[in-house]
């Protein structure tokens, strides 16, 4: 039967080594086909016997199986399909009509017939090997990707994992294969952990891909819990038709820890009170958190992107830019103070710290800063020096004022001794009496200087303010003059205080003065009261203010004011503007050291031509009010016959104590220190009622001395005497009041009112 195919213009291709096996019972027809095929250069196995041809198709390895349809009977053609995936073309004397084209060779076959098939063939394999090679590459993709990857078919069963999957999920491919999705991978929602309803099945009807969002947790199959990042998608065939859907998830562990320290990391930085800013290589700001915002008076909206030269100030902008240079090229960290301008101009203080970022291989792209005002801290340096200063005079001042006290006590007590001795017609009374005087000044000045270094012993008692004042508006008035209005701004419900009566009207009558003579062409004082809560430490001259209740005492008035160079030294003594004739320069430096020594402060704001405002805080009471005794002026009546044991270092002194004091009618022993004192105390024989010690004094102080004294003679009586003494030396003496305490410079009738005083006090 003549061949289907034209065999004009044949030419035989090159089919170098085609593997075909020949399946034909006829002898003569296999001779002639194995001949043709040969000729077309086909490597040819001839098999007659049908039953040797499945395993002879393995054997041979073949590439093409011509099959004698007669011999067909068991389906060995599909049987050769299935287990090698080897084509098959048969040999008929009969094609049946509607057959596929290549699927038969007629008998007897041509070589052009052959050539055809065989062609046809070999181009399918290779496109079957181009395919597989195809295959195998995805494969290997698929298992050498670091994310899992998960297919299901459309009904949702599992097709495929990947090596990565299994690792993941702890199921292998063969014991997930055809198990429903769900079964395998079971994710949860971790900040619910609720499973999370699987998009699958909308994805595998076509709708839509999935992300399963930023928050999920594969439970393995052993049950472990692993952070994991997903999403899901269908996948389609060239027609859009549904495949099934694959899921590609790995493990979230080091992202979600990096997340963490990134947010951890930003919530630092925008909640720092230092300001934070990021800089690229060229100067241009990346980031600026809330602090920068505050320091700088800019939104970080308006600083990202921009130069951070902006902030230069004027006429810095080279040296900002040439540090920057220097910092990018080094790399290394620096630090300093600078001054930056702000958005609205101002300049403020900064301190600072550069440190460099780099990126992977190292090098410097850029640098950070961290950056704080230290415009207040500045401020309060300068406090703590002004005060080092005022305390650097204060005890400067105490220790000048104790010696001389020593001499206006010896001063001042002889000419009280002297005046009483003179007759009233002698004409040196009176020049005595302008001693005693000048006298009576220098004390006067000592005791503001006491008052500034607060070495005085203070008498605090429970006092109203506002009756204080109230009482003293008419004198106040006449001080200031006619042309100066007054008006006094009371709270009613003003808590007391307590503090030395007699310096509160000092401190008050010099504020007073001082507002006067700022106010030459008149004008208006006001004085005003009110309570207040402190809620933190505050810091004014003075030093700190404790949280705590307070009471405000204010002098205002509408003067000249105080610039700003002179209100950093008014408190100091002897600093005054006034000139010679009108001031000391200790008013204020008295009223300073009376409220710092009462536990409180003194501030003062000024403008200058907008007046001057003094604030005192002292610390709040509710006790009753209370004014101390009054006492008498005349001179202790009665024998005054004791024994008294006079103790002091200064000769002077000492001659002068017990010469008034034996002009009283006392018997006195005295010595010149405390051993000296011990001995004379063991060695009398008679009992000794008082011992008057000073309480500085060289080796054995005057706690000693009384401690030890005590022991010798007990029930003794003590009086203390100073030039200064302040709180520390006060506590550690004992001294709880003035009670037992005289401070010089006295005069001869105080001496005596204080020891009798002493003396008559209940033991």
């Amino acid at each position: 039967m003549a061949s289907r195919f034209d065999m004009a213009g044949f030419e035989s291709p090159a089919h170098q080594a085609f593997r075909v096996l020949l399946v034909e019972g006829n002898p003569r027809t296999a001779q002639h086909t194995q001949e043709q095929l040969a000729a077309l250069g086909c490597l040819v196995d001839v098999v007659t016997a049908v039953h040797d041809a499945v395993e002879r198709a393995g054997e041979f390895n073949a590439q093409l199986v011509l099959l004698d349809r007669a011999l067909d009977q068991g389906r060995v053609a599909q049987r050769i399909r299935d287990r090698f995936s080897i084509p098959v073309i048969l040999l008929t004397d009969s094609p049946t009509e509607g057959q596929e084209p290549l699927s038969y060779v007629s008998k007897p076959t041509t070589a052009r017939e052959l050539s055809l098939v065989i062609e046809a063939v070999a181009s399918r394999g290779r496109g079957e090997q181009a395919l597989a090679a195809q295959r195998r590459l995805l494969v290997a993709t698929l298992r050498s990707m670091a994310d899992g990857i998960v297919t299901t078919d459309p009904q949702g069963r599992i097709t495929y994992l990947n090596p990565q999957a299994e690792t993941l999920s702890g199921w292998t491919l063969d014991e997930a294969r055809d198990r429903r999705f769900e079964d395998v991978i079971n994710i949860l929602d971790e900040r619910t952990r609720q499973p999370i309803a699987l998009p699958a099945m909308e994805d595998i009807t076509g709708k839509r891909v999935r992300s399963l969002g930023e928050h999920m947790t594969l439970v393995t199959r052993s049950g472990r819990e692993l952070p994991i990042a997903d999403s899901i998608a269908p996948v389609r065939g060239d027609a859009g038709e549904q495949l099934g859907c694959v899921l590609v998830f790995h493990d979230a562990t080091k992202e979600r820890a990096a997340l963490r320290e990134a947010t951890n990391l930003a919530a630092i930085i925008a909640s720092s009170q230092d300001g934070i800013s990021v800089f690229a290589a060229d100067g241009t700001v990346t980031a600026w958190n809330p602090a920068a915002e505050r320091i700088y008076g800019y939104r970080a909206d308006e600083m990202i992107g921009r130069p951070v030269f902006v902030a230069a100030p004027p006429g810095e902008e080279a040296t900002m830019r040439a540090l920057h240079s220097r910092m990018v090229a080094s790399g290394t960290n620096t630090s300093f103070e600078a001054f930056r301008r702000r958005k609205d101009g101002s300049l403020v203080e900064l301190s600072v710290a550069l440190f460099p970022i780099r990126n992977a291989a190292g090098d410097a792209t850029g640098y950070g800063a961290i950056f704080r005002d230290i415009t207040q801290l500045r401020q309060l340096q300068q406090q703590f020096r002004q005060a080092q200063k005022m305390e650097s005079i204060g005890l400067l001042a105490g220790g000048v004022v104790h010696d001389f006290n020593n001499l206006l006590t010896v001063i001042g007590g002889y000419s009280n001794l002297l005046i009483e001795d003179l007759p009233q017609n002698d004409h040196t009374r009176e020049t005595v009496q302008e001693i005693r005087a000048a006298g009576e000044r220098a004390a006067n000045l000592t005791r503001q200087l006491l008052a500034f270094s607060r070495r005085q012993v203070l008498a605090p008692v429970v006092l109203a303010l506002n009756d204080i004042v109230g009482q003293s508006m008419r004198m106040f008035q006449r001080l200031i003059g006619a042309d100066i209005a007054i008006r006094f701004d009371a709270d009613p419900a003003l808590k007391r205080v307590k503090a030395d009566l007699g310096q509160v009207e000092q401190a008050l009558m010099n504020l007073i003065v001082n507002a006067r003579d700022a106010m030459l062409g008149g004008g208006q004082l006001a004085i005003a009261t009110r309570n207040e809560t402190v809620t933190h430490s505050a810091n004014g001259n003075g030093g700190d203010l404790r949280p705590g209740e307070y009471v405000r005492l204010s002098v205002s008035d509408t003067g000249c004011g105080i610039p700003a160079d002179v209100q950093a030294r008014i408190f100091e003594p002897f600093f005054t503007t006034k000139g010679v004739e009108r001031g000391t320069g200790l008013g204020l430096a008295m009223v300073y050291g009376f409220v710092t020594q009462s536990g409180g402060q003194i501030a003062v704001t000024s403008t200058v031509g907008g007046g001057t405002t003094f604030d005192i805080m002292l610390p709040a009471l509710d006790d009753e009010v209370s004014r101390p005794a009054v006492e008498a002026e005349a001179a202790p009546a009665g024998r005054c016959t004791e024994t008294l044991l006079v103790v002091e270092d200064d000769l002077s002194v000492r001659q002068f104590v017990c010469t008034a004091l034996r002009g009283q009618g006392y018997t006195i022993l005295e010595a010149g220190d405390g051993t000296e004192a011990l001995r004379v105390a063991e060695e009398h024989a008679g009992s000794i009622a008082l011992l008057m010690t000073d309480v500085v004094m060289p080796e054995m102080g005057g706690r000693q001395l009384a401690e030890a004294m005590r022991t010798v003679r007990p029930g003794i009586k003590i009086l203390f005497v100073s030039g200064y003494l302040d709180d520390a030396i006060a506590r550690l003496e004992g001294v709880s009041s003035a009670d037992n305490f005289l401070h010089k410079p006295f005069s001869p009738l105080v001496l005596a009112r204080k020891i009798r005083h002493v003396l008559d006090a209940p033991a």
